[in-house]
């Protein structure tokens, strides 16, 4: 073994096995299985457990008998773990094999040169396009490269850049996927079958995503570059470039997951279905193999997220808003606050770590300010709530400021509350979804406390100008407008992929009840595209039901998927904030 994320470090041997009593820190760890004649696995996997053993059973495969670049994963129970698709009954899987790799350029290649776009007996899939059924002739002119040359939309004159042999294929449709996996003798993956192979139900998968491409960290990168390797010995399932799935999802759309280089770290973990004919250049591919059955239809066929008609839904008259909005008051006591730490290393903030009592129980809050190094005191400050992957992360330090820093440059404090449940405040909260529990319920009025009491400490603090503060909410964030209703401390909000759920919280804490109350001046920004968060059945029946006047509320639509272009985001929220608290000084 030795440390998860280098490629550098020294292996600890740990013996042959079998191996019992060993003890190890309890930390994420890159392992390595070895035997003569078999194939080697490494694979990243966590101790987590303080007083049980964990056990790592791993099966081998002779070096003739696995297919070349692929792994072995162990079959069993297995959910389509993933955010919106929680609804879905857990199927049984056989152990299958999985690239190890997303397919690459030189792959692709081969498939070309072998005839691949003009052999039908590959292209087994009717391709349908505006409720017609195309010819493989009629088809072919849609999957053009830059010059109009047969292959990816990435490529010029039917060939990828110069020295991009082990970079992964981009621009490539569902049904080129399909066709190459059909060629390769191989198939792609059902969601089920991918999640589990990436692990995305593992409590390690926030480990995978800091070792990743993902997060703007970079570009599509080479194959051979290694990041986020996966539990049964993948690399790149997070990240890198997003991988079409063999499902269909809503509508005509087919599953792509994973994320790319250029999304949000939650995207992981989250589904997202696109058009099968769409190529952007972010979408790639990896394949399996299935050595013992073919999986069943339920695994394999159509797979619908919940869903709500909010069209036909209404919210709960006023008087009985009014009870469920007692839930949320608190005594109002000494918030016992503390600055316990200030960090200078940043030459555009200071950050400072401050903590005080939480209104509720003898919980404390952690808050991370940030303080812009020019501008003028009173500042305005913005309250920033993070998306869904603040409920995966469990170190705050490992947080990509870069989805607010824009606003810290721009001279406002920013306000990073720790919700109950996110960060280092964990819990017994599974998901970030709306759910019909007690522990769903809870959570959702422990956050609303939390940002009151942030706002109680917000008070206190003479370098804040408390007539002009606002609130930046991101995914999960932009869609808790239980946390804005009645709140008159905030003057303007901006909601990024602000839209209802489709899955159901109990009445007192359900968003429904909730958007009509939000009166405060209010910017939605989302993604024409977004699958997650569709703006016909999502976003814009949330913008209707809004509370906010109209002369004050608006929508901007993105050409994006969840989460818009960070140009646009940065453009669309510093002109609302400047219009509605004021320019910066």
């Amino acid at each position: 073994m030795r440390p998860y994320g280098s490629q550098t470090e020294p292996w600890t041997r740990l013996g042959a096995t079998p191996l019992s009593g060993i003890r190890v820190p309890r930390a994420m760890f890159h392992w390595r299985v070895e035997k003569t004649g078999f194939a080697s696995l490494e694979f990243g996997r966590a101790v987590s457990s303080r007083t049980e053993a964990t056990e790592l059973a791993v099966t081998l495969d002779a070096v003739h008998d696995l297919p070349p670049g692929m792994v072995r994963v162990p079959g069993g129970m297995s959910l389509a773990a993933l955010a919106g698709l929680e609804n879905l009954p857990a199927q049984r899987l056989h152990d299958f094999w999985i690239d190890t790799v997303e397919v690459t350029n030189r792959a692709f290649k081969a498939f070309m040169d072998a005839g691949g776009y003009s052999r039908p007996e590959f292209w087994q899939e009717p391709m349908s396009f505006e409720g017609r059924v195309l010819t493989l002739e009629s088809a072919l002119p849609r999957f053009r490269d830059a010059t109009g040359r047969l292959g990816p939309s990435t490529w010029e004159l039917g060939m990828y850049p110069a020295g991009q042999d082990d970079f992964p294929v981009a621009g490539v449709s569902w049904y080129e996927a399909a066709v190459f996996a059909r060629y390769a003798g191989k198939a792609l993956p059902s969601v089920y079958h991918w999640s589990r192979a990436a692990g995305t139900a593992s409590s390690a998968s926030s480990f995978v995503v800091a070792a990743s491409n993902i997060d703007a960290r970079g570009s599509r990168a080479a194959v051979a570059a290694k990041g986020g390797l996966g539990p049964f010995g993948t690399w790149h399932m997070a990240g890198n470039v997003k991988e079409w799935a063999f499902n269909q999802g809503r509508g005509d759309t087919r599953y792509i997951l994973g994320g790319a280089w250029d999304e949000p770290a939650y995207m992981f973990v989250d589904k997202d279905a696109q058009s099968p004919w769409a190529r952007n250049a972010t979408l790639g591919f990896r394949c399996v193999k299935y050595p013992n059955e073919s999986p069943t239809g339920a695994v394999t066929g159509q797979l619908v997220d919940a869903f709500r008609d909010y069209a036909a839904e209404r919210p709960v008259p006023e008087a009985t808003h009014a009870g469920f909005q007692r839930m949320f008051s608190y005594d109002r006591r000494d918030l016992r606050a503390s600055v316990d730490g200030t960090d200078t290393s940043h030459a555009d903030w200071r950050r400072e770590t401050v903590r005080f009592d939480a209104g509720y129980g003898a919980e404390r809050v952690t808050a991370y300010i940030y303080v812009p190094s020019k501008g003028a005191t009173p500042f305005q400050a913005i309250v920033f709530a993070p998306g869904s992957d603040a409920c995966q992360e469990r170190d705050f330090e490992r947080y990509a400021v870069s989805q607010f820093d824009f606003m810290i440059k721009s001279g406002r404090i920013v306000v990073v509350p720790v919700f109950k449940g996110t960060f280092d405040r964990r819990s017994e909260l599974e998901t970030d979804s709306p759910a019909e529990t007690a522990v769903y319920r809870d959570h959702v009025v422990a956050w609303v406390r939390d940002l009151n009491r942030t706002l109680d400490y917000l008070a206190t603090r003479t370098d804040i100008s408390h007539a002009r503060i606002g609130y930046f909410g991101l995914s999960w964030g932009g869609a808790l407008p239980q946390l804005l209703a009645n709140e008159p401390r905030l003057k303007a909000n901006v909601l990024v992929a602000g839209a209802y759920y489709f899955t159901r919280a109990f009445p007192e804490v359900d968003q429904i009840n909730y958007v009509p109350r939000v009166t405060t001046p209010t910017l939605l920004i989302n993604g024409d595209t977004d699958f997650y968060c569709p703006v016909e059945t999502c976003a814009r029946p949330f913008y209707r039901l809004l509370g906010t006047p109209e002369r004050l509320k608006r929508l901007v639509l993105t050409q994006s998927g969840h989460f818009p272009p960070r140009n646009d985001l940065v453009r669309e929220t510093l002109d609302w904030f400047d219009r509605h608290l004021g320019p910066v000084q």
